[in-house]
């Protein structure tokens, strides 16, 4: 297992993220970065100097146990995108959910849907609301 340390980036402060959740055997390694590196290139191309000020990103983790990521997307080209919540659960520990509303994308999961949610948030971006 990989695990970044806090590092002191500018104008960002201590960041630092465990990055153990790239070894789900669900989906190639090459996969799994090409997500990650797909989520950093989008949030970049959204920071204009405002918008990462004002609006942004958190991932967080859950007592269920699990993940949530809000993307704000006001003042981005999806910020008039609208899908109601829906709740994907197949097991009480295999689940996920998502929803955009009022320029919010939320998407919540079990422990091992970290790359999913950022899958179907990749989705809505290259998709529109479909």
């Amino acid at each position: 297992m990989y695990q970044a340390g806090a590092e002191e980036c500018e104008g960002v402060g201590r960041i630092g993220i465990r990055l153990s959740f790239l070894y789900n055997s669900n989906v190639s390694n090459q996969e799994k970065m090409n997500i990650l590196e797909w989520f950093q290139n989008w949030y970049q191309s959204q920071c204009n100097g405002d918008w990462e000020h004002t609006f942004g990103v958190k991932i967080n983790t859950i007592d269920n146990p699990g993940w949530s990521i809000e993307v704000n997307l006001e003042e981005t080209e999806f910020e008039n995108v609208v899908i109601e919540y829906k709740l994907v659960e197949k097991s009480e520990n295999d689940w996920y959910g998502l929803s955009v509303e009022n320029s919010l994308f939320k998407g919540v999961g079990d422990p091992s849907k970290l790359n999913l949610i950022l899958e179907k948030f990749k989705e809505i971006i290259e998709n529109g609301s479909k």
